[in-house]
């Protein structure tokens, strides 16, 4: 896979918000995307659940943001989405859909292998980050592999295809704060 793929990876869920004017729903709970076969994932496993959420929009199922938490792109180009089409064929609505979302801990060779990657450039302490392999499947059989670090205060992943990662695919996972209280005017 190409970085190309990525590009188009992320770019899906800008295609689905120009192609509807209808809301995105969200498979919190399992029935929120009922028109989705059987063997469509709603619900994700933890911690991925803690940072994002499963929407169904006009191309199919995207992996996204939860709630109080924001994907950006370390290159500053925007906000990231995953979608179940991975393989950027024009598959769209319920026939675009995840059939499998595994997450497990790394392994201490995987962690080293992912982290180099994600941490270039970046002063990052290995020791406070806890890495989890996440492998998603579409319903057309694509599967692809993101690493996922937790620093307890943010977390952050990238994308690794075919054993190696793509430095350019890196994004950070920030809850935003919203505990702004009003003040009184300072005149």
């Amino acid at each position: 896979m190409s970085k190309r793929s990525f590009v188009v990876m992320l770019s899906a869920f800008a295609l689905a918000v120009a192609m509807g004017n209808t809301a995105p729903k969200a498979a919190e709970t399992g029935d929120s995307c009922k028109s989705f076969p059987g063997d469509a994932v709603t619900t994700l496993p933890d911690p991925l659940r803690k940072w994002s959420r499963i929407v169904c929009t006009p191309i199919g199922q995207v992996l996204t943001s939860r709630g109080n938490w924001i994907w950006a792109r370390l290159d500053g180009e925007g906000l990231v989405f995953i979608p179940a089409q991975m393989d950027g064929h024009p598959v769209v609505g319920e026939a675009a859909y995840f059939t499998s979302v595994a997450v497990r801990d790394v392994t201490r060779q995987e962690f080293t292998f992912a982290f180099r990657s994600f941490g270039d450039g970046l002063q990052l302490d290995e020791e406070d980050a806890h890495g989890y392999r996440v492998d998603f499947t579409s319903v057309a059989g694509v599967s692809t592999t993101m690493y996922f670090f937790d620093f307890a205060t943010f977390a952050g992943a990238i994308w690794c295809p075919e054993d190696h990662c793509v430095t350019e695919s890196r994004f950070v996972i920030a809850e935003m704060k919203h505990d702004i209280a009003a003040r009184a005017a300072s005149i």
